[in-house]
C-alpha cells in the first residue's frame, strides 16, 4: 500500500488526506489540531515524524518558507524551508516529493499569460521571493538525491467554508458593509480545493515530476467573484473601492497589497495534459453556485 505523509495538514492538506485514504493510500501527516480519523503528529515531533518517514513512498509538504514549522509566519521571518532545515536527512530515500508553491513567484506580468517556462518578472515581491527560494531549495534536494520533484504553483484557494458567498454573508447578518477592492484590467487566478486535491492526487499516482500551474479556467478581476455571489444570495452588491484608495485607507494589509500589484494570466493547460485533470470547477460561477447549494445559502 502506498504511504503519503502530507507535512501541514490545513485547510487543504486535510482534504488531501481523507481523499488520498478513500484513493488507497494510507496518510499520516503533521498539524497543530486533531483531524478525527487522521494519523497526526506534531512538526516538533522528530521520533514520530522520522518513524513515518521512514515508511513514507509520498510526500506533500503545504508548509510555507520561513521560520517556525507549520504557524504563520510574517514577512519579516527567514526564508529557508522549515521542512527540508529540520527533516532533510529524512527525505532523501522517498520516491517522490511534492513541494506546494505559489503563482507569486511569476511576478507582475501585466495582465499576460504566464506558463510554467516564463521567468519571474522582477522585482517579485517578498513573498515571491520567498516561494522561489524554497523551490530552489527543493530542485537543489531533489537533484542531489536523485528524487522526482513536483512543484505546484497554486493560485488562490477556494472552496468550502473559504468563500466570496461565507464572506457577504457574514457581513449581511453583522450589517456591515463589504468594501470591494477592485484593480483595473487586473486578473486573478484561483483553483477550487477539490480541484487542487484532485491534481495532487493525479500527480501523486503517476509520480509526476516538474512544474506546474493549478488553477481553474477563468483567471478575472478580484470583484467580480464577490458580485456573483451577491446575485447567487440575492443581497444588494457591496461597494466598490479602488486598490489604492483601500491602500491610502489603511483597507489593505502589506500582503493584500502585493497581490493586487501583480497581474498576470496563468496558463493550466500542463496541469491537463501530463497529470489528466478535468476541472470539476473549471471557472468561479461554478464553483459558487454548487458551494450556495451545499452550504444552502
Amino acid at each position: 500500500m502506498p504511504v503519503l505523509f502530507c507535512f501541514g495538514l490545513g485547510y487543504s492538506g486535510a482534504l488531501l488526506a481523507r481523499c488520498a485514504e478513500s484513493a488507497g493510500f494510507r496518510v499520516a501527516g503533521t498539524s497543530r489540531r486533531e483531524h478525527e480519523g487522521l494519523e497526526v503528529l506534531s512538526f516538533e515531533d522528530e521520533e514520530g515524524v522520522r518513524r513515518a518517514l521512514a515508511e513514507t513512498s509520498h510526500l506533500v509538504t503545504t508548509v510555507p518558507p520561513g521560520k517556525g514549522g507549520e504557524r504563520k509566519i510574517s514577512d519579516e521571518e527567514g526564508d529557508e524551508d522549515a521542512v527540508l532545515a529540520r527533516y532533510e536527512d529524512a527525505l532523501s530515500r522517498i520516491p517522490w516529493l511534492c513541494y506546494c508553491s505559489s503563482l507569486s513567484v511569476y511576478g507582475d506580468h501585466k495582465g499576460r499569460d504566464v506558463d510554467e517556462e516564463t521567468p519571474p518578472a522582477l522585482p517579485l515581491s517578498l513573498r515571491g521571493e520567498k516561494r522561489l527560494r524554497a523551490e530552489r531549495e527543493w530542485q537543489r534536494f531533489a537533484e542531489k538525491n536523485g528524487t522526482r520533484l513536483c512543484l505546484m504553483r497554486i493560485a488562490g484557494i477556494y472552496g468550502l467554508g473559504r468563500n466570496a458567498l461565507l464572506r457577504l454573508r457574514a457581513r449581511e447578518e453583522t450589517r456591515g458593509e463589504e468594501k470591494l477592492v477592485v484593480r483595473s484590467e487586473g486578473f486573478f487566478n484561483r483553483i477550487h480545493v477539490e480541484d487542487l486535491v484532485e491534481a495532487l492526487l493525479c500527480a501523486a499516482r503517476k509520480r509526476a515530476a516538474g512544474i506546474f500551474n493549478i488553477c481553474d479556467d477563468m483567471p478575472s478581476p478580484s470583484h467580480e467573484p464577490l458580485l456573483y455571489a451577491a446575485e447567487l444570495l440575492g443581497c444588494q452588491s457591496p461597494s466598490l473601492v479602488s486598490s489604492e484608495q483601500a491602500r491610502a485607507r489603511g483597507l489593505l494589509s502589506d500582503t493584500a497589497w502585493s497581490f493586487h500589484r501583480e497581474c498576470k494570466r496563468a496558463d493550466n493547460g500542463r496541469m491537463k495534459r501530463e497529470l489528466g485533470v478535468c476541472l470539476r470547477y473549471p471557472d468561479y460561477r461554478r464553483g459558487l453556485e454548487e458551494l450556495a447549494r451545499i452550504e444552502r445559502l
